[in-house]
């Protein structure tokens, strides 16, 4: 961190709709790496509005969800819902240079990728 100070950073990932059994320590900043949801058919949407307005709850300064490959079909819905939180591209994040890259990127995403990022997240 730039002024010398620490910051706890807590990743998650592959929840898989079982995000509320998890019991998260303090943290700085969050990130999800994706596959927060059940990618049964008939629960992606319920399971989707659940996890973010669980993530949504979590009291955590920054927060970061980078979509899996079971937000495929939900994909819209996050991003439209989790706006403020969605993990694309370059952010400056609890004094972090963050690089997300989402599971449809990732491929393609590591000739953008800039020296100097401090955390590398993908699912």
């Amino acid at each position: 961190v730039s002024d010398g100070g620490s910051v706890r950073v807590l990743v998650v990932s592959d929840t898989h709709g079982f995000h509320r059994e998890l019991e998260l320590p303090e943290a700085d900043l969050l990130i999800h790496c994706g596959d927060a949801i059940s990618k049964e058919r008939p629960r992606r949407q319920e399971s989707a509005e659940d996890f973010v307005a669980w993530f949504r709850e979590i009291p955590c300064k920054d927060k970061v969800f980078i979509p899996g490959n079971h937000e495929e079909y939900t994909r819209q819905y996050f991003r439209r819902e989790m706006a403020a939180c969605w993990g694309e591209g370059p952010a400056r994040l609890s004094g972090l240079l963050l690089y997300a890259l989402p599971y449809s990127r990732a491929a393609q995403g590591y000739r953008d990728l800039q020296r100097d990022v401090d955390v590398l997240v993908t699912h």
